[in-house]
């Protein structure tokens, strides 16, 4: 890590000595002429000239930047000023805004999309290690540009998934032009933080052109959790070399390390008569005796993109990262019979994931005289392997509810025995694609039909058998994609889909997990007033769930049924002034176990972690002009309704009520010498409530951060 920091530094210096002649500037012809190809590039996206908070285009849900208004998809998007205004260093506060997006996974970046397990977010594009087998991604959102959600089935373009859909998260890229930027926050809990960015031209010779961007981020903090705290390190750097406005190549290197003190403590619960106990706010079944957790992620990405001429480009991808996860922790939420108190195991992981994973895509477009063809042709493969070990120890003594009788011992090492699920996995998936889009009347009517051709290879090894037992899986699918969107009138659009999904299951490796989904509403985009509402009714069978026993502290994996949800997704943009934005989204969703061999009793229950209506408001208004130039506050409210609280199936019968959250920013902009500063401070849950927010994990109490970012 450390000789690319160097190189950069070294590159950027150096780049001083050789400003550019006036003979190796572009004449405005031949800048014109550039500016065309990027404008017409499918991988740009983009967000409102005139609004931050709005996107105008998306590149992830067909690979073309089509106009979201007119794409025959469901696809939202977070854009980097939200991110911003609200505070957001966390995934889960980013996806807040999201409609049908929970998390519910109670250590790592795992959401719901729609009811249904979509795991981690993709990263330009592409899987993340961590997320391999149930794991534990973690993401630094200092690195993003923006997070995209695409709903309903992806098999066609991102390769094997669930029907709820796909988060796919932009990084920051180079940028042509010097900029510098320094964000310290401060927080409750000694909350502390520092994150740069720096990018620019490190050289230019005539069409050539190599860029740079750094980012690095610091942070540490404690919680409200007794004996709570973490800290972690983050570095990206890039390189991106052009050639005209037709070709780059840009390679980046990450680095992520996390230690943390348990974190992710879960309310006490009953399975029998779904009982939840709701401790003191401080409840922690992790100790002062050394338990941890440590996450270390490397990895380093390669694209590759030219444009043949206005019509034809090409895009290569590849990625090879790695993900490392030790830990010893106490784990245990399950009540005694008389329920005072909890069983704990004490668990210790040593786990290593890793993906070698590639993207090619052809793209094209025509304009006819009676309509406007895209075409988008292309492969992926990946190439993952897992090594996951542990060892538990089911002798700890019960945790008692009573603080002054609490037990924080983590056992006699002897009593560590190896799990009897460890395994090695080595999974290949390749996926072959074909979409295309047709724009006709005017380009009122939008038709796109896709295919694609799928194949997946298993082999499975459970280690602590005798002899090890191997299992292995193979199967092809080939599904497809079809929707159409009409103008009804100028800005307001009518769009329909229909998608199927597939996806490998690691531990039954020769039946894969299926999907459906059918979508149907509306988009509209007005001067001032921008948004979609949705129906939508999504099945999928073969499910692999996670069992976790807290008794033995092993996890198991069985075969579910089939489940359905369906329901209504709206969410608008309003800006009735050049000072004000508002945005909002709203989701209802009815979910249902449609059968379940292993548990009829779940049949016809809700789906785990699903919320039957959540509402999400946020609001910005900008003072222009008199004493309060250049403040702006901002207000938001969430509200989430009750539901069954945890993914686990054995855990059905225990619900979680709803909650409601009050949230508020005060900002201030402004210039120190050459540099713009942006003071913001964030307030969490005003009124301060108790409640579970995913995964019967505690959401925070109130809690204020303030940051100042100074940009040159």
């Amino acid at each position: 890590m450390y000789p690319l920091l160097a190189a950069l530094c070294a590159a950027r210096i150096a780049m001083a000595q050789d400003v550019p002649s006036a003979a190796d500037k572009p004449t405005q012809e031949t800048q014109d002429a550039n500016d065309k190809v990027v404008e017409l590039s499918p991988f740009v996206v983009q967000a409102s000239a005139t609004n931050s908070y709005m996107a105008t285009n998306s590149a992830s849900g067909t690979r073309i930047a089509l106009p979201l208004e007119s794409t025959p998809l469901t696809i939202s998007v977070v854009t980097a000023d939200l991110l911003k205004d609200k505070g957001t260093p966390s995934v889960n506060e980013a996806l807040r805004f999201m409609p049908g997006v929970r998390r519910n996974a109670n250590n790592s970046d795992q959401f719901k999309i729609r009811g249904f397990q979509a795991r981690a977010p993709r990263v330009d594009d592409f899987y993340d290690a961590g997320d391999l087998n149930e794991g534990r991604s973690r993401y630094e959102m200092a690195e993003m540009e923006r997070v995209e959600l695409i709903k309903g089935p992806t098999s066609v373009l991102f390769g094997f998934g669930n029907p709820g859909g796909v988060l796919n998260m932009i990084t920051k890229r180079p940028q042509s032009k010097e900029a510098y930027s320094v964000t310290a926050t401060l927080g409750s809990w000694d909350q502390k933080r520092i994150a740069l960015d720096a990018t620019g031209p490190i050289a230019k010779k005539g069409d050539w052109e190599l860029l740079y961007r750094l980012i690095t981020v610091k942070e540490s903090a404690e919680g409200f959790r007794d004996f709570e705290d973490s800290k972690s390190e983050f570095v990206s750097g890039q390189l991106q070399l052009n050639y005209r406005n037709t070709t780059s190549l840009r390679v980046r290197f990450r680095y992520h390390d996390i230690w943390e003190h348990e974190a992710f403590t879960l309310m006490p619960y009953d399975i029998a008569d779904g009982t939840i106990i709701i401790p003191e706010i401080s409840y922690n079944v992790s100790g002062p005796l050394g338990d941890f957790a440590h996450l270390k992620q490397l990895s380093t990405n390669y694209e590759f993109t030219h444009s043949f001429s206005s019509h034809l480009h090409f895009r290569a991808a590849a990625t090879d990262h790695e993900f490392y996860f030790n830990s010893l922790r106490r784990i245990g939420e399950a009540l005694i019979p008389d329920h005072t108190g909890v069983n704990v195991v004490g668990a210790m992981d040593d786990n290593k994931r890793q993906i070698k994973a590639w993207q090619m895509d052809l793209t094209g477009n025509w304009d006819f005289s009676a309509a406007k063809l895209k075409l988008v042709a292309g492969a992926n493969g990946t190439h993952s392997l897992s090594r996951i070990e542990g060892k538990n120890n089911t002798n700890l003594p019960v945790f008692t509810l009573n603080q002054a009788t609490r037990n924080y011992t983590l056992g006699n090492p002897a009593d560590y025995i190896p799990g009897a699920n460890d395994f090695r996995d080595n999974n290949m998936d390749r996926v072959y694609y074909a979409l295309t889009t047709v724009q006709a009347f005017n380009d009122r009517l939008t038709l796109l039909a896709a295919v694609g051709r799928g194949e997946s290879d298993t082999n499975n090894t459970l280690i602590r058998k005798t002899p090890p037992t191997v299992t292995v899986g193979h199967f092809k699918v080939t599904k497809p994609q079809f929707g159409a969107s009409y103008e009804l009138r100028k800005g307001l659009f009518m769009f329909a889909n229909m998608s199927e999904s597939a996806a490998p299951n690691v531990r039954f490796p020769a039946t894969p997990e299926e999907g459906k989904s059918y979508d149907i509403g509306f988009k509209f985009n007005q001067d001032k007033f921008a948004g979609s509402v949705a129906y939508f009714h999504t099945t999928r069978s073969n499910i692999q769930v996670q069992i976790f026993n807290t008794t033995t502290g092993l996890t198991s994996f069985e075969l579910s049924g089939e489940e359905m949800a369906e329901g209504v997704e709206s969410d608008f943009q309003y800006f009735p002034t050049k000072q004000l934005q508002i945005v909002g989204t709203y989701a209802w969703t009815n979910s249902r176990v449609v059968s379940d061999a292993q548990r009829p009793g779940r049949v016809g229950t809700t789906l785990p972690d699903v919320p039957r209506n959540a509402v999400r408001l946020w609001s910005k208004y900008t003072f222009n002009g008199g004493a309060l130039d250049k403040v702006w506050v901002g207000a938001g409210y969430l509200y989430t309704s009750q539901m069954i609280g945890n993914r686990n199936p054995v855990r059905y019968k225990v619900h979680v009520d709803g909650w409601q959250r009050f949230d508020a920013s005060l900002g201030y902009t402004t210039k120190m010498g050459k540099a713009r500063v942006d003071y913001v401070l964030n307030a969490e849950n005003l009124l301060d409530k108790d409640y579970i927010d995913y995964m019967f994990v505690r959401g925070r109490p109130f809690n204020l951060k303030a940051s100042a970012t100074f940009s040159f």
